[in-house]
């Protein structure tokens, strides 16, 4: 649909893919069931700069829109479509638009045919804040309503939501005919959770990810790293007091949340099992009001494992991609639905087979794994922490400290370090009889919130201690 080195050579300039927002096929006034997504903003950096310039893309007749587009220049620009006509944008349009921090200070509604720099502002946050955005979340085909949300990044820990939610028609320009005679929208309403936490709206449900314990009412708690789901109109109108609180995922010491992923009618949960890999599914029914764990995986793996939907609104497939020390990055087609037996009492427990619907790409084999193995081990810090690393090897290898061994670590900025193909080391060195470890240091998300928080006395935040003898 669209070749970046050809337009890179039109246009003279070095251009990189820097993502894209569709408009969704449920914001085109009576084409709510329809199939067609039409139009979409794409972003491009040139020379993979941070700053992004934002053109609007024709899906249908595969070019750029001509007239009328929302074309926005260089900038850290945050945009979405709030309506075929009308998008929600923050970037630099000049007079205090931008924080201290380079990025998005004000939201602008842009009606469609009209100068950005005229476009109103409709929030704002401070200076002083990283950054702030506003997107629409609608649930109507799960069952749920339509939410428009703000948010303020105070900090990169700390965000606070605003949320109000609305008839379809309030996402049309004010001057739209469609809007007369409704009046005002409801106003916006802050979501009172722990700022540090993340939100998500599935059908009717408000999800809640936790990255510290939470307290909503006297006698009930959350512990950190917790999803928690309540019911999303109750909860934003009514506040967080005498609500009905499902807790849909809780972490224990070495099982955590990687991130989770929604279909039409499932929300597939990707764990880290003691560093494996684990998938968990969840079927959305009653309405929207209720998931119910369906199935999970038999066993949890050493490899790497991440899942998108194909198509939120549509169906159940998913993309599954997976990667392992050995194992290249594989692609997979996916069915959330063939884990649902229709039977409530039952959890069906499977393999990756058994919601694969077919293998679709991977990349080469960079190295002979025949005769190598995976082996995952732990020591022991000097403040009594569990430290786990991985060990990849030759298997007739004889562990003893005369090995070549090659050590590698990351701690920081809760980045989980999961198992991944590592073709060059695999060339270089495990084929020439090196040992290759890997180790899970503290920093990062691989346990939670608190292995990313946790700072061992003697020697520093993300500090780690390494035994000699493997």
């Amino acid at each position: 649909m669209l070749d970046l080195d050809e337009l890179s050579k039109r246009e003279n300039k070095s251009w990189v893919w820097r993502g894209c927002r569709f408009l969704p096929r449920g914001r085109v006034f009576g084409a709510e069931h329809g199939q067609q997504v039409t139009l979409a903003l794409i972003n491009l950096s040139e020379a993979g700069s941070d700053d992004v310039v934002t053109r609007e893309f024709d899906l249908e007749k595969m070019k750029f829109v001509e007239r009328d587009a929302f074309n926005i220049p260089d900038g850290k620009t945050q945009a979405c479509y709030k309506s075929l006509d009308v998008l929600l944008v923050g970037t630099n349009v000049g007079g205090g638009s931008l924080t201290n921090a380079g990025y998005p200070r004000t939201i602008r509604e842009w009606r469609r045919g009209t100068d950005l720099s005229d476009a109103p502002v409709v929030f704002e946050g401070e200076r002083t804040d990283i950054a702030v955005s506003s997107y629409i979340h609608d649930e109507r085909r799960r069952g749920g309503g339509i939410f428009e949300v703000r948010s303020r990044a105070i900090s990169t820990s700390v965000t606070k939501y605003w949320v109000r939610r609305i008839h379809y028609n309030f996402l049309l320009a004010e001057d739209d005919p469609l809007r007369s005679g409704l009046g005002d929208p409801p106003g916006f309403r802050q979501v009172q959770i722990p700022y540090d936490s993340e939100i998500d709206f599935v059908g009717n449900l408000l999800m809640v990810t936790l990255r510290s314990d939470w307290s909503p009412e006297p006698g009930r708690k959350f512990i950190r790293g917790s999803i928690v789901n309540v019911n999303s109109h109750k909860f934003i109108k009514y506040g967080p007091t005498g609500r009905i609180y499902h807790l849909l995922f809780q972490p224990s010491q070495r099982v955590s949340c990687d991130n989770y992923t929604v279909t039409k009618n499932f929300v597939i949960l990707s764990l880290l099992d003691n560093l494996k890999s684990k998938l968990e599914f969840y079927v959305l029914e009653k309405e929207g009001n209720k998931l119910r764990l369906v199935g999970t995986d038999k066993t949890a793996l050493i490899r790497m494992t991440n899942v998108q939907a194909v198509d939120p609104y549509e169906n159940d497939n998913f993309w599954l991609t997976t990667s392992g020390y050995l194992e290249p990055t594989t692609l997979w087609l996916g069915d959330a639905a063939k884990m649902d037996t229709g039977d409530k009492m039952v959890v069906r427990k499977s393999g990756s087979l058994g919601y694969v619907v077919r293998k679709l790409k991977s990349l080469p084999e960079q190295f002979d794994t025949r005769d190598m193995e995976v082996i995952q081990k732990s020591c022991t810090s000097k403040d009594g922490t569990e430290v786990p690393y991985f060990i990849i090897r030759k298997k007739n290898s004889i562990l003893e400290k005369a090995n070549r061994t090659l050590l590698y670590g990351y701690g920081g900025f809760e980045v989980s370090v999961c198992p991944h193909y590592i073709g060059a080391t695999g060339i270089a060195w495990l084929e020439n009889d090196g040992i290759y470890v890997e180790a899970i240091l503290r920093g990062g998300g691989e346990f939670g919130p608190s292995w990313h928080e946790v700072s061992p006395p003697c020697c520093g935040k993300n500090a780690f201690l390494f035994s000699s003898e493997f």
